[in-house]
């Protein structure tokens, strides 16, 4: 498969996968469907070649707890999933803000093996089932599939694309979502508890929320 056609694959499968995998809330679901990196860069823009070194000397963003609850999402207060459960205690706000803000600094890093080891088994299952369609990574492992799928990030926004101001995180049974401010901007991501006790990412795409068209 060429590669533009390889991106326009790729732009599809994580689409629908973010679609099946958001909760159904009405008009609140991020309006910006296409998969975007934390940085805002669509898949479409960010395919990568495999092969990289881990770039372990780049900038990377930090990591706030605030746990300003709902306030500190006002702008998107139309997004229900907000109301999802009940809020988090503090402790596991930051075991869970810990898990985000990991799993973005792995991706602007390229240590994929490290981004495969914050996805729960939903995730990998996805991660290999969109693989598994194009020919250039079909049937390999998870760390070479998503640094197809998630693909670079400039050095010039490695910080904002690590940044994690967490504010809300929504729990219910085994399951919860995430909501983190980076350069400003509104973002979400599932997580799952694991067996052990651990918190894990249950998509490996992190949606920015935009406003719903006026």
């Amino acid at each position: 498969m060429s590669k533009p056609l390889l991106r326009a694959w790729v732009t599809l499968m994580v689409a629908v996968l973010i679609a099946v995998s958001l909760p159904a809330c009405g008009n609140d679901e991020p309006t910006d469907t296409v998969a975007r990196s934390a940085d805002g860069t669509t898949v479409r823009d960010t395919v990568a070649d495999t092969g990289e070194q881990i770039r372990s000397n780049v900038k990377t963003g930090p990591l706030r707890v605030t746990g300003g609850g709902r306030e500190q999402f006002r702008d998107i207060d139309f997004y229900t999933t907000l109301e999802h459960g009940k809020e988090a205690s503090r402790r596991v706000m930051e075991q869970a803000a810990r898990v985000v803000h990991g799993y973005l600094i792995a991706h602007v890093q390229y240590d994929w093996s490290t981004s495969c080891s914050y996805l729960d088994e939903q995730a990998l299952k996805s991660v290999t089932n969109i693989g598994s369609r194009f020919e250039e990574v079909a049937g390999e492992d998870c760390p070479t599939i998503i640094a197809r799928l998630l693909g670079k990030v400039p050095v010039r926004k490695t910080f904002v694309s690590s940044e994690v101001d967490a504010g809300v995180f929504r729990v219910r049974r085994e399951g919860g979502y995430f909501f983190y401010r980076a350069g400003g901007d509104p973002y979400t991501v599932g997580l799952s508890r694991d067996d052990d006790g651990s918190w894990k990412l249950s998509g490996f795409v992190i949606s920015k929320i935009s406003p719903p068209p006026s």
